[in-house]
């Protein structure tokens, strides 16, 4: 089944993004559909799914909103996350550590509040794995028949 997007239930979620317009949400809901399939899959049921596309769209909303490093309007790059690992005050410049991520996925995520959440959504839900195809008894202590290997 597709997941067909809920923009009254959305605001409520976000209401951080009030001042958007209908279409420009449902743009970056778009977005997110080409990176996470609207179609349900044994990991990402109705539910989860639901909530995995809209935290990635208030994500992608977020970082399309925020002023590019440089300060030169909204839109462009995203802002850089991270720690802080020094601040000078004569000149203000603020030094930051990269987040402690793995692949570039991680990376993007965790440059937003929303992006993080989700990030932590989706390693929760694929913990520990899930079993597809295969013969039956690779999937239990005993073998077809109940006797033991």
């Amino acid at each position: 089944m597709k997941i067909i997007f809920d923009l009254v239930a959305w605001r409520k979620q976000f209401p951080a993004f009030d001042n958007l317009s209908d279409d420009q949400i449902k743009g970056y809901w778009d977005v997110a559909t080409t990176i996470i399939s609207p179609w349900e899959s044994c990991l990402l049921n109705d539910g989860r799914l639901t909530i995995a596309l809209n935290y990635l769209t208030a994500h992608i909303a977020y970082l399309a909103t925020q002023p590019p490093a440089g300060g030169a309007g909204p839109g462009g790059v995203p802002p850089a996350g991270g720690v802080v690992t020094g601040v000078v005050v004569d000149k203000i410049q603020i030094q930051m550590a990269a987040p402690p991520t793995r692949d570039g996925w991680s990376y993007w995520l965790a440059t937003s509040p929303y992006g993080m959440a989700l990030w932590a959504f989706l390693s929760a839900w694929s913990a520990g794995g899930f079993y597809i195809g295969g013969r039956p008894e690779r999937a239990a202590f005993r073998k077809v028949g109940g006797r033991f290997p």
